[in-house]
């Protein structure tokens, strides 16, 4: 397997995100979406020009993804809703709510599409009074017409997730931040169910991880190899499923916390988006912190699974 030979960028300096998350790289209109999540902003940024266009929503916001065949129109979460947003008039329409009855105690965090167009998103569960993470209280659901369809649960932030890319896309991964853990399962792709749950790595207990990272955003290459953005980790890195093992890394010398990443171009050139945040870094030693970076593939040949909304 060839060794990946990258440049890190940034692409533009016109917005810094407290929290960027959820990257989406639209490939036809050659834009990229994504969110600053603290403070509801949902962002479409043109590589090309740096020109960077902000929506807002009243709450904390958590995804943007489009849906396929209806120009500007997406699926957006709103802390314990998800919304169909439209992009030109910025009007939203209630989807589905998780757990009304906890008042948005238990909000949407990151979400994917599988390859059959559904929607899974995960959750976390804050404590009575504290936005402290419960540990072990978030779950995945998926969009089942207006209902949120618990899959599995027991995770602490339920995060960064993707399918295998073989055609039945027999595996789901799926990253808990707060736990340190990257879980693999086994993926019914016709009736989109889970099961055999198994911790693929546990970053506590793995000669190639350092405490004080997590693993945030991930996406999937050709190869079926997982590229995940460690948070507080200052790199992005290529994890062998068969294995368990980081066989390649992308580490940022003025970035400390790369939070999630999407296979995109930039400048003609494929690669990763990153998304960055400046949450908790004192003033003074924030750098290219939550700005949008792009890694440019010079070697070692990658493509990513394109997810799209229902």
């Amino acid at each position: 397997m060839p060794r990946v030979v990258s440049t890190v960028s940034v692409v533009s300096d016109s917005h810094v995100s407290n929290l960027g998350e959820g990257p989406y790289w639209h490939n036809d209109e050659k834009l990229l979406y994504y969110v600053d999540a603290f403070v509801g902003e949902l962002h479409r940024l043109n590589p090309a020009t740096g020109d960077d266009i902000c929506l807002t929503l009243p709450n904390k916001v958590s995804i943007i993804i489009p849906y396929t065949g209806e120009s500007g129109q997406f699926i957006v979460s709103s802390v314990n809703k998800l919304l169909k947003l439209d992009w030109t008039t910025g009007r939203t329409k209630d989807l589905a709510t998780v757990s009304p009855h906890l008042n948005g105690r238990e909000r949407f965090n990151d979400a994917k599409c599988d390859p059959k167009g559904r929607i899974f998103i995960g959750t976390i569960l804050g404590g009575d009074g504290s936005d402290k993470p419960v540990v072990e209280g978030g779950s995945l659901y998926k969009l089942e017409g207006s209902e949120m369809i618990k899959v599995t649960t027991g995770f602490t932030i339920t995060n960064g997730m993707a399918w295998s890319n073989d055609p039945e896309a027999k595996k789901f991964y799926l990253n808990d931040s707060e736990g340190r853990k990257v879980y693999v399962f086994d993926y019914d792709i016709e009736n989109g169910t889970l099961s055999n749950k198994t911790v693929l790595i546990d970053c506590d207990n793995h000669p190639d991880f350092v405490p004080d990272e997590y693993p945030d955003g991930m996406a999937i290459d050709r190869f079926g190899f997982l590229w995940i953005a460690m948070w507080n980790g200052r790199r992005v890195i290529r994890v062998n499923p068969e294995t368990a093992r980081i066989v390649d890394q992308v580490v940022f010398s003025r970035v400390q916390i790369p939070s999630s990443v999407a296979f995109g171009e930039f400048n003609g050139k494929f690669g990763l988006y990153v998304t960055t945040a400046t949450t908790g870094i004192s003033p003074e030693k924030i750098q290219d912190d939550g700005k949008i970076h792009h890694i440019t593939i010079h070697g070692g040949e990658i493509r990513g699974f394109d997810p799209s909304a229902i």
